[in-house]
């Protein structure tokens, strides 16, 4: 997959969608992580270290493939 294909994939994700909903500034990372794990609904819910892993990748995908966030 090309970069500009993965870049694609990346900003129609729905972790990405997510992001542009409830992040609508520059947010701190215990702030995003807080909201992730409340929006995070599976049976059972994951480990705030899990969170905290999705979320740092987040914080890399969208530093590199989004210009909203920047």
């Amino acid at each position: 997959m090309t970069s500009e294909l993965l870049k694609q994939a990346f900003l129609k994700s729905n972790a990405y969608l997510w992001q542009q909903e409830y992040m609508k500034s520059n947010v701190l990372f215990g702030k995003y992580s807080e909201l992730l794990h409340g929006a995070l609904v599976d049976d059972p819910r994951p480990y705030r270290k899990q969170v905290k892993e999705l979320v740092a990748n987040m914080f890399n995908w969208t530093k590199e493939y989004s210009d909203e966030f920047k």
